[in-house]
């Protein structure tokens, strides 16, 4: 029985019952383990189970080893040590050390553009990681250019309905809502939006996290009936989904809390 990838919430039942065997056969032999073949994708599976549970402290030391077996036996600059680096710079920017995962990001980048090339879709997930990163720093500007390139490559690479293509279209219209261009923003939401309902289905957990980033904006250009409406049904599916613990489940959570305070986001009362 093989682990699966550990990012789709449909397989966390199985990764729940193989990582006890994981966990053992790496404290068993912890330095011959490492000799296994697939070593390194087993863990860095594990890694991203843990890290769509939103257990980022567990995720953490399974992408680190898996991280320096690949940078042993592929070399500092291949391509798939650029994807563990980008890996373990995404649990490193959820727990919040984004001194420690920007440089991550950054080599990953270096990486894939030069080993896969700038207008491939690795390097779009790569320009995407650290335009993220620039956006919690508060480098809107920085992060805008980075979103525009990805989403350019992607819908080049992959296409305008390309599950990859509306995460770009949504994280694109986050920081231009947050930059107050909300008219740029809401076609940007709404095609994000109709891609996820269409090739991923409305149940999907990504099509409602494109819903509940909707949300803020139907907030702040003063429809909060309307947010109210997106955000609760988002946070339905996220709950059902990935668990009430999940960060995105609690995000959904605090979205759906703000149409209903008075003086929250597109509010005037006093």
């Amino acid at each position: 029985m093989a682990y699966p990838e550990g990012s789709d919430p449909r397989s966390w039942p199985l990764c729940a019952k193989l990582t006890p065997h994981l966990l053992a056969l790496r404290g068993a032999c912890p330095d011959a383990a490492s000799d296994i073949a697939g070593w390194s994708v087993l863990l860095n599976r594990a890694g991203s189970y843990f890290f769509g549970r939103g257990a980022y402290s567990e995720a953490a030391p399974f992408l680190r080893e898996g991280l320096a077996i690949d940078e042993k036996a592929f070399g500092p600059d291949h391509p798939t040590t650029a994807t563990a680096l980008n890996n373990l710079g995404l649990v490193l920017m959820e727990k919040g050390d984004l001194a420690a995962a920007r440089p991550l990001f950054e080599r990953a980048l270096a990486i894939d553009e030069k080993a896969r090339g700038p207008e491939h879709p690795s390097t779009a997930t790569s320009l995407t990681n650290l335009a993220s990163l620039l956006h919690d720093q508060g480098d809107l500007a920085g992060a805008r250019s980075l979103y525009e390139r990805a989403l350019a490559i992607n819908e080049k690479a992959l296409g305008p309905e390309h599950p990859d293509t509306a995460t770009n279209l949504s994280n694109l219209a986050r920081l231009l809502n947050k930059s107050g261009n909300t008219e740029e923003a809401e076609p940007l939401f709404q095609r994000a939006i109709a891609i996820g309902q269409k090739v991923l289905g409305v149940e999907h957990p990504l099509t409602q996290r494109y819903r509940s980033h909707c949300a803020r904006l139907l907030l702040d250009t003063g429809r909060p009936g309307e947010a109210l409406a997106f955000a609760e049904t988002a946070l339905a599916v996220l709950v059902a989904s990935s668990g009430p613990n999940h960060p995105w489940t609690k995000d959904s959570t605090v979205g759906a809390r703000w149409p209903l305070l008075e003086d929250g986001p597109g509010f005037s009362g006093n």
